[in-house]
């Protein structure tokens, strides 16, 4: 624990952004407004380009959270940093350029070395267990595909996440990707040149148990998983009796999607079962709300 909040707080030599702006978001940006009974930050909230967009060369984000910051930075699911309300009030505004064909987890690393370089970031790990949602192959073997490699002629490729006839994500070949949409039936999840473990974060639920993947696999795999949803279901099935005349029957979905746990199994070769962890997690111990001269 302590060599980790030594180095931490001394970055070595190691991939940098060719230059970048910090500034300490303006007040203007950042004091709420009240619209109806409820507040609302006045700035919007903006994180745009890097690694696996359509602007790979240049990162801006503005009116983001430190607490943001530091999970994407470190990689880590929300509940790996131990204090991020503390964090949430100090919020910064970055345009950084990239060195060409950097990858995303070079990518971090800039985002990690230019926070404890501009901000005084100082930091250290601590352990804790917990219950979480242990993701591992079922007894049927795994399902997914090895992630398809990049095109030859890359030019050939749409660049853009695209849709087809029945809204599903249509993803590119060679970038990596992992989105999530939201439909009648449920949800959908898509990626491309994702690892196991990016699945786990994807699945874990703001307020649910952290997801961990305890498969030991260390490929990359595109795969498209789909899954009911209890909440969504009940929300079509209270519409469907609103909008029925009275005696008449009320009409069943056209598509029922089975729950999480069955998708992954049926779908993916996967499977969530109970568990307790130890997770490492990351608490902040100096920052500084204003960042040094760019």
């Amino acid at each position: 624990m302590t060599v980790a909040a030594a180095a931490a707080q001394s970055p070595a030599d190691g991939p940098a952004f060719e230059v970048a702006s910090v500034r300490a978001t303006s007040p203007a940006d950042r004091a709420p407004v009240e619209v109806g009974n409820a507040m609302y930050p006045s700035g919007r909230v903006r994180d745009e380009g890097g690694p696996g967009t359509s602007s790979p060369g240049q990162w801006t984000c503005a009116n983001m959270a430190l607490s943001t910051l530091i999970v994407r930075a470190w990689d880590l699911d929300s509940r790996q940093l131990a204090n991020p309300s503390s964090l949430a009030d100090a919020r910064y505004d970055i345009v950084a350029k990239i060195p060409p064909n950097t990858s995303r987890e070079d990518f971090n690393l800039m985002i990690r070395r230019l926070l404890i370089e501009r901000t005084g970031l100082a930091i250290h790990h601590e352990q804790k267990e917990i219950s979480v949602q242990g993701l591992t192959v079922a007894k049927s073997g795994l399902k997914m595909k090895a992630a398809e490699p990049a095109p030859a002629d890359a030019s050939a490729v749409t660049p853009r996440l695209t849709w087809d006839r029945n809204s599903n994500p249509q993803l590119p070949p060679g970038r990596p990707m992992l989105i999530r949409s939201a439909r009648a039936e449920g949800f959908v999840y898509a990626g491309r040149m994702q690892s196991i473990g990016d699945l786990a974060k994807a699945l874990a639920g703001p307020g649910g148990e952290m997801v961990v993947d305890k498969t030991g696999l260390t490929g990359k795999y595109d795969f498209v998983l789909k899954f009911g949803s209890p909440v969504i279901a009940a929300q079509m099935a209270q519409r469907a009796a609103a909008e029925t005349a009275p005696g008449a029957s009320v009409p069943e979905p056209s598509e029922s999607w089975p729950p999480l746990n069955s998708a992954l199994v049926e779908q993916l070769g996967l499977q969530l079962q109970r568990a307790k962890a130890v997770i490492d997690v990351l608490v902040v111990d100096h920052f500084n709300k204003t960042p040094t001269e760019n």
